[in-house]
């Protein structure tokens, strides 16, 4: 791990940017993992890139004055196309008089198809990029899509490998967040279906994943 100066310990929030939402919220804080879930297209993804966008402004204007470490993680291919669009109103925003962020340039993106890819990339890549480019955000888009794709959710040793996974990533992530100050943001989705007793197989995707992840926020 990389040595750090005091002042980069100093817990800090990065702001979504609305008054409103921040006025609820209260930002979203650095040595900490914050869960973001909710159906398909409810706006967790855009969230997730603009927060990217926020954590390369200053501190005094809701950003973390650092980088993103944004991984894709079986939910499809990253929106590029959205995000640079994002980028354009930020760049007109914060860039009309004296250009000085590089938005883009400042986001750091990483694929994984495979939970041990993930894994790897949490251990070894993760830490190797906060070392070169000072990522103050880390960005997990979407942790249900790269374990529904590997493990039957109806079959007891599989769940309880995937719980198994679950804590070894939320364990790996806790160690992240406190050793570079940063912000871990950890997508989820949720299933339509909902809990019956009569049929184990409908479950909120997400509850087992919220838990492990609020259990370590909090230590």
């Amino acid at each position: 791990m990389q040595s750090v100066s005091a002042s980069t310990l100093v817990s800090h929030r990065i702001l979504l940017g609305c008054n409103v939402v921040d006025g609820m919220l209260n930002g979203f804080y650095t040595q900490g993992i914050t869960e973001i879930a909710g159906e398909a297209g409810s706006g967790k993804t855009q969230i997730a890139l603009i927060l990217s966008l926020q954590c390369s402004l200053p501190i005094d204007s809701g950003g973390l004055n650092g980088n993103t470490a944004y991984l894709c993680c079986g939910e499809g291919d990253f929106p590029i196309k959205r995000l640079s669009q994002l980028a354009n109103i930020y760049n007109t925003k914060y860039n009309k008089d004296n250009p000085k962020i590089n938005f883009l340039e400042n986001i750091h993106i990483e694929t994984n198809y495979h939970v041990e890819q993930l894994l790897d990339t949490l251990q070894h890549k993760i830490p190797e990029i906060c070392q070169k480019h000072g990522v103050r955000l880390l960005v997990i888009d979407s942790i249900g899509g790269i374990l529904r794709s590997e493990y039957n959710t109806t079959e007891s040793k599989e769940m309880k490998e995937r719980t198994y996974i679950l804590f070894k990533i939320a364990a790996q992530l806790k160690r992240l967040a406190d050793a570079y100050s940063m912000c871990v943001i950890v997508i989820n989705q949720v299933t339509a279906t909902g809990f019956d007793e009569n049929d184990k197989s409908c479950v909120n995707d997400t509850t087992p994943t919220f838990v492990f992840f609020w259990w370590f926020f909090v230590l």
